[in-house]
């Protein structure tokens, strides 16, 4: 998937190994760092979901429109879908096998 991120503050907390240790110590950041490669390395939103540890979910709420992967207990990976429009079932949930561009704007506890 292509990934962009809501500023280059997070960006830089997430892609660079340094900064990443820093911002969210060692352990947090290997499961940050886990979880950040296996969403480049997957295809598409589906390919994503296949992977159990991800535990991947549609937000509510206040974080409606809004996806999640899980990095440690309460903590999520958040991000939006940046297609316009967004690939959609005849249901009208996302379709997604067909979501390649995402973007991530949040990393830590919101319940």
């Amino acid at each position: 998937m292509h990934i962009s991120f809501k500023n280059k503050r997070l960006e830089r907390s997430i892609t660079d190994p340094k900064d990443l240790v820093k911002t969210y110590g060692i352990q947090r950041a290997k499961k940050i760092k886990q979880r950040y490669l296996e969403m480049k390395a997957s295809a598409t939103l589906e390919a994503l979901s296949k992977i159990p540890a991800t535990r991947l979910h549609q937000l509510s709420g206040d974080r409606a429109g809004q996806w999640a992967v899980s990095i440690t207990g309460n903590e999520r990976l958040c991000f939006v879908i940046l297609h316009d429009p967004i690939p959609t079932l005849p249901d009208n949930s996302v379709n997604r096998s067909e979501v390649t561009d995402i973007c991530i704007v949040f990393i830590g506890d919101y319940h």
